[in-house]
């Protein structure tokens, strides 16, 4: 009971029983004491606290006879009482979450999460991937990547590097700058502590679709410890777009807006991210790439990759989508400026079938920065290429690394 309400406010303890468990859990359960689906129905309605005489309203049954299905589904568990089969079924839920951690693990062993402690109590999420204790390259999350499949990083762990997934601040579990604080700065000063922490003078930095824009924005405040930029099915500013098609219509109409329509672009951007939040990485994917070749297609819509790409999107939207559609909106920009700003050498690593970000234009870009751009081109990958090409992959990063070192 809540205490007497004073002023017209009261306050009550809630208990909340969280039942998303019960899909897994109660099959499981099903098919080990060899319940009949009705039964097994009878299991998921009480866990939801229904009473019997509910289930018998709900099921327009007699409340004898789902009472009498009630007490057989109780024998079948062992239970003598409906506590003690709460207590059964919940125990079952906890093996099968457990289960669930521990065949993650399995499918990750070169993973690993971990938070660094910043002043003011802010907090900066990385993910660890490949081999932890080798050279380090640091990889920008956007909404695409952040977490890569068990099987890039098995190559990540045989090239001898760890790639960092970082969440930029206000991205995954990294608290925003504090208050009067720069945002380049504050990331900046993120970068400079991981790197001490991993004892570790310099490193690589790796973007990839929109995080690309970032990268090179940001590149003048940390260029003292970063040695190379490596861009990997990533954008380019938007003048090399120019008279170029995207497969995404989202995309294709956020560049067309771009020079001469500021407004709608950002209107575009803002909605067109609300939609993907709303719909799911899956069914996005498929909306804005059903014209995208079928190979390319079905890279991006397998099982593994889809749950991976699920979580950084989750990851990217986690605190809102306001660094997300400003992000986004720099994609679509021109950034020439703020590539030439930087004397970092570059490697581009690029699809020959990306729809999204066409060759045609990585190709421009290229060129214009050819003194210190270094351009490999794949047969094929999409615009996620890691997937198809890791080790080669690898093997050029390797190759940058050792000429810029």
């Amino acid at each position: 009971p809540s205490p007497a309400v004073k002023g017209g406010k009261g306050t009550a303890l809630v208990f909340v029983i969280d039942a998303r468990w019960k899909t897994n859990a109660a099959e499981l359960i099903k098919r080990e004491f060899e319940l009949t689906t009705a039964e097994k129905d009878l299991l998921v309605a009480f866990l939801d606290g229904q009473t019997t005489q509910d289930m018998a309203t709900a099921r327009q049954r007699s409340h004898s006879t789902v009472r009498t299905q009630f007490h057989s589904l109780m024998g079948k568990m062992g239970a003598q009482s409906q506590t003690e089969m709460l207590r059964n079924a919940l125990s079952v839920s906890q093996f099968v979450e457990q289960v669930g951690e521990i065949a993650e693990v399995v499918r990750h062993p070169h993973r690993k999460r971990v938070d660094i402690v910043r002043p003011g109590g802010r907090s900066v999420e990385i993910t660890m991937a490949g081999d932890l204790t080798g050279a380090p390259i640091i990889f920008l999350q956007g909404p695409l990547i952040y977490t890569f499949s068990g099987a890039v990083e098995q190559a990540f762990y045989d090239s001898g590097h760890c790639v960092l997934s970082i969440c930029r601040p206000g991205y995954g579990d990294t608290d925003p700058p504090l208050e009067g604080e720069d945002y380049l700065d504050t990331f900046a000063s993120d970068l400079d502590a991981l790197l001490d922490q991993l004892g570790h003078d310099s490193c690589m930095l790796l973007s990839s679709g929109t995080s690309s824009t970032f990268m090179f924005s940001a590149s003048p405040y940390y260029s003292k410890r970063i040695t190379g930029l490596i861009q990997m099915d990533a954008a380019v500013p938007r003048p090399y777009f120019n008279d170029l098609r995207t497969s995404s219509p989202w995309a294709q109409g956020a560049l067309n807006a771009a020079e001469k329509h500021r407004v709608l672009q950002e209107f575009m951007i803002k909605s067109g991210i609300r939609t993907w939040k709303a719909i799911g990485q899956e069914r996005f994917l498929r909306a804005q790439f059903g014209n995208a070749t079928a190979g390319e297609l079905a890279l991006v819509t397998e099982p593994e990759t889809l749950k991976e790409a699920q979580k950084a999107m989750d990851t990217a939207m986690k605190q809102g989508l306001d660094y997300l559609v400003n992000d986004t909106f720099r994609a679509f920009s021109d950034y020439k400026a703020e590539v030439a700003a930087t004397d970092l050498p570059i490697l581009v690593i690029h699809s020959e079938n990306n729809s999204l970000f066409p060759i045609t234009a990585i190709r421009n870009f290229a060129g214009e920065f050819s003194a210190r751009t270094t351009l490999v081109e794949l047969s094929e990958g999409g615009f996620l290429s890691i997937n198809k090409h890791a080790e080669a992959i690898m093997q050029h990063i390797a190759r940058f690394q050792l000429n810029n070192a």
